[in-house]
């Protein structure tokens, strides 16, 4: 009986551990899964096209980290212990960042490094899911002409998107969303203006 007994709470004992253990499973997140595509190193093979450095990408100590951060109220933030991110954020942004600037024109190519063109910088200031259930992706972007002394041009930016069903899985899906709009916003401002083209 005693035997009967022991293995009966062995079981259960191991039953315990492996479902306290699919509960701490940490989940990491690809903001950016998708490879480059041919499409962008052509863009970027093109000398014909006028080159753009999409330099500094930068975020906040809080949001450049390996948690993913959900901001629960005004002034409230909480990094989450089982969900990170797979690579630094700054490089998946950047990696979006150029490759939807590349594929949203054909005016001008976004390189990552230049030492004779145009400058592009981006500062992000909040960039996370909230507790309300929405992602938030808002800061400043700037650009600088090559060659001319003018004082760099700013623009405020704020993207939101809904969350319909919730959880992190959705949110990292909406923040990369999000950060595609800021490319096309970009893209279309500089396109639109023709900013540092006809120099």
């Amino acid at each position: 009986m005693n035997k009967i007994c022991l293995i009966v709470l062995s079981m259960l004992l191991q039953a315990c551990a492996s479902s306290s253990n699919a509960l701490t499973q940490v989940s990491y997140y690809l903001l950016d899964a998708s490879p480059v595509r041919t499409q962008e190193t052509l863009v970027q093979a093109n000398s014909e096209l006028k080159p753009i450095m999409l330099g500094r990408v930068s975020l906040p100590d809080y949001l450049n980290q390996s948690k993913l951060v959900l901001k629960l109220d005004k002034q409230e933030v909480r990094l989450a212990n089982y969900h990170n991110w797979a690579e630094p954020v700054t490089v998946a942004v950047t990696r979006i960042l150029r490759r939807e600037l590349n594929a949203a024109q054909s005016l001008y190519r976004v390189l990552d490094s230049c030492s004779e063109c145009d400058k592009l910088s981006v500062d992000i200031e909040h960039f996370y899911p909230t507790s309300e259930g929405d992602v938030i992706l808002s800061g400043v972007y700037s650009w600088r002409h090559k060659g001319r002394d003018e004082k760099p041009v700013y623009r405020d930016f704020i993207f939101t998107r809904e969350l319909q069903v919730g959880g992190y899985r959705e949110a990292v899906e909406q923040m990369n969303a999000v950060v595609k709009l800021l490319g096309n916003a970009i893209a279309l401002e500089i396109a639109g203006n023709q900013v540092g083209l006809n120099e």
